[in-house]
């Protein structure tokens, strides 16, 4: 799997002015992630992992540094919000077909196929209003699913859910992407959820952000990142990534 890295970045810095004040936000930034890996992403609240994301999906620029895109274009990325993002007054078929028509894609046939799969189809006709939190995060991973992109970019995506629903979507998530070899970058506050969703965490510093540590993840259950919470390194992986972080006692 690792020969040439689907997304390489190198040397990536960012800065912006603040009230004629200049903000280190990226400081020195360099990683690889390969065709088919799921990446999570993870700091403290204001460490720049968002604008991190927001660069890799070419919505932001970076000072300096580079991002280099093997067999990508820009129709071959999609991104996932915290917020699903729905719009109130389209149907949910089609809020799930937008993406689609974007990018002028014609996927039609495999919306419905996602649609029924998470038991969504019998609500095309309904509306965001109509459905619950976590109906309305499916929605929106099948919107940007639809594209069939060969890069998802997830910010948060089940942070403003329950636990019960945040797991039962994650694990929808993985499937999904690990069944169609969708490469995945995340970023998350959730440490357990970033050790059992990925094969990668990297860590970032405060601001100025660096990356502290990058860590391979080796568990069991291939399959099924419920499971691998159950692991027997799990918990050695967690202590780590919290010192990282700071949240334990040295």
């Amino acid at each position: 799997m690792k020969n040439k890295p689907l997304i390489r970045v190198e040397n990536l810095y960012k800065s912006y002015i603040n009230k004629n004040e200049k903000v280190n936000v990226l400081n020195n930034i360099t990683f690889d992630v390969f065709e088919g890996e799921f990446v999570s992403i993870v700091g403290t609240s204001g460490c720049g992992k968002t604008t991190l994301l927001n660069i890799i999906a070419q919505l932001d620029k970076q000072s300096s540094g580079n991002i280099t895109y093997n067999l990508l274009d820009k129709k071959s990325i999609g991104y996932m919000f915290q917020d699903s993002a729905l719009f109130p007054w389209l149907t949910i078929e089609k809020n799930s077909l937008l993406g689609c028509e974007i990018k002028n894609i014609v996927n039609k046939d495999y919306v419905y196929e996602l649609l029924k799969k998470y038991d969504i189809l019998d609500f095309k006709d309904k509306y965001p209003s109509n459905l619950s939190g976590g109906m309305k995060q499916r929605v929106a991973l099948i919107r940007t699913i639809s594209t069939k992109p060969k890069l998802l970019l997830l910010d948060e995506p089940f942070a403003a859910l329950d636990y019960q629903s945040r797991l039962s979507i994650s694990k929808d998530v993985y499937e999904l992407v690990k069944e169609n070899n969708i490469t995945t970058i995340m970023i998350t506050h959730d440490i357990s959820e970033a050790i059992s969703l990925s094969d990668k965490v990297i860590v970032l510093s405060k601001r100025p952000s660096v990356i502290k540590n990058i860590y391979e993840i080796e568990l069991k259950n291939q399959n099924n990142p419920i499971k691998r919470r159950n692991d027997i390194n799990f918990s050695s992986y967690y202590e780590k990534i919290g010192r990282d972080l700071d949240i334990f006692e040295t």
